[in-house]
């Protein structure tokens, strides 16, 4: 694969920069921070629910394997489908925009659909159903998510300050179902509610990274400097 255009056409007059310089720029540490927000929502609701589903649907022997293993299939696919979806809107609309829409619609919904879930309205079928619908809403936005990112910093650093938003997130977020089991068990019968919570919290970690943005759909990368 060869290297980016931008980089080719900048290599030679861009200054090297070091971790240091990144971190010594306020306005690039806040695009960090911002992007850690961004990405450990995602890690926080991707284990909330496409890594938590197993569990969850075999509570009580609801679903045996493999069927429980079809849902996860068949959430992994529409997930995906939101990652091209997403992306394409936010091509049109804008980052933010899409992050925003995805957001609000996964807050609407989060507990309606974990209630729905744990209550195992219309069998395997719903859980079918419901599972894809909030693992479309939380993790669908992930298709934003790389140019969200990488459309924040200069060409000097746009790698490393990418790398740091979308690892850092997983320091905090891949922790979400810990924390949750921690507060309430599954036989309780207020836990639909505390992981509707869960959903919304990671949610809120990507609406308020969203908000404190500046949109960069149609920016000119080059006129980023350090």
């Amino acid at each position: 694969m060869p290297e980016s255009a931008l980089w080719l056409e900048t290599k030679s007059k861009a200054r090297q920069a070091s971790i240091g310089t990144l971190f010594k720029n306020r306005k690039l540490v806040y695009e960090i921070v911002l992007g850690i927000l961004a990405m450990t929502a995602i890690a926080w609701v991707y284990g909330l629910t496409l890594g938590f589903f197993p569990t969850v649907l075999s509570v009580n022997g609801f679903l045996k394997f493999p069927y429980f293993i079809y849902v996860v299939i068949t959430a992994i696919l529409v997930s995906l489908l939101g990652y091209v979806i997403s992306g394409y809107l936010s091509d049109i609309t804008g980052r933010r925009a899409m992050m925003i829409v995805f957001s609000v619609l996964a807050i609407i919904t989060a507990i309606p659909m974990t209630y729905m879930i744990m209550r195992h309205d219309m069998g395997f079928s719903g859980s079918l159903i419901f599972a894809s619908v909030i693992a479309f809403l939380t993790t669908g936005i992930y298709g934003v998510i790389p140019a969200f990112l990488s459309e924040k910093y200069p060409t000097e650093v746009r790698s490393t300050g990418t790398g740091l938003g979308f690892n850092g997130g997983f320091i905090l977020g891949n922790w979400s179902t810990v924390f949750l089991l921690l507060i309430v068990s599954f036989a309780a019968t207020t836990f639909f509610v505390w992981w509707g919570i869960f959903v919304i919290l990671g949610e809120l970690f990507i609406l308020v990274s969203a908000l404190l943005s500046k949109e960069t759909r149609g920016a000119n990368l080059s006129d980023i400097k350090l």
